[in-house]
């Protein structure tokens, strides 16, 4: 199998255009865009012409497209916004379909930080139980994506990981599936441990490359930090996800040249 090697839009972009444009040039296999809820990428911005027109470029450049969803929080506290995140999930599934997406990427949604009398910070899934959250949004997310044909992978971050695996791993669903970031395995501890978990079922179908040295989230450039992939093989989509364009692109080569 071949790996397919795509850049995680860079935040300086403007267009849409742009991106894909500049993407071919530089030799890359997909161009995905991240983060829906910004601009230019979110789905208020491209209306049905647009989105003919997004696919139509893409396919003339030989690109595939791939989407990062915005920041759906299914696991809130707070009912309203978790009745918006489903909502915004639907939006941005049809965004995927119609673009034809390999895939929509989500973290699901993170326990809120919770602030104490005497100062300290705790999390929230320390007091309360997300359990019943977690099945819901595994349920939902696999109903969505079967109606919408559309490919959905749950993306590690650093809290309840465990459970969402689980959750997404039994669902009937062959929609769900899973993206391991590297960065975020690399801060917690467990990128071999993770990796293995994923693999497990045939449910891994994509991967995202940055560095860092295990303590914060710094989307560095590959060998700036302490990121690891020896021994792992690569699932089909490798995005490379430094906030840099010359330094994704050298992370793209030397990841050829170490790893593939």
């Amino acid at each position: 199998m071949k790996v397919l090697l795509g850049l995680s839009t860079p935040t300086f972009v403007s267009t849409v255009d742009e991106f894909l444009e500049r993407t071919a040039r530089d030799g890359w296999d997909f161009a995905e865009f991240n983060h829906l809820d910004l601009p230019p990428f979110s789905p208020e911005l491209l209306g049905p012409g647009d989105r003919e027109h997004v696919r139509a470029v893409a396919d003339s450049m030989g690109l595939a497209i791939t989407l990062h969803a915005g920041d759906w929080d299914l696991l809130s506290l707070d009912p309203g916004l978790r009745r918006y995140a489903v909502s915004r999930s639907r939006v941005e599934a049809q965004l995927a379909r119609d673009l034809g997406a390999e895939y929509l990427a989500t973290h699901v949604g993170v326990p809120q930080r919770m602030m104490l009398y005497n100062g300290g910070r705790r999390w929230a899934d320390e007091f309360f139980e997300y359990g019943p959250r977690i099945e819901e949004a595994a349920r939902m997310l696999g109903e969505l994506a079967d109606e919408m044909g559309v490919r959905i992978l749950f993306e590690n971050t650093f809290r309840l990981v465990d459970p969402i695996l689980k959750a997404f791993a039994s669902s009937p669903s062959k929609n769900l599936g899973f993206l391991l970031d590297v960065g975020h395995a690399n801060i917690t501890g467990g990128i071999k441990q993770l990796y293995a978990a994923m693999s497990a079922g045939d449910r891994l179908v994509a991967m995202h490359v940055h560095d860092n040295s295990g303590v914060r989230d710094e989307h560095a450039p590959l060998g700036a930090g302490t990121v690891d992939l020896t021994g792992i093989r690569f699932p089909r989509f490798v995005a490379i996800e430094v906030r840099d364009w010359q330094k994704a692109v050298a992370t793209r080569e030397d990841l050829k040249q170490r790893y593939l």
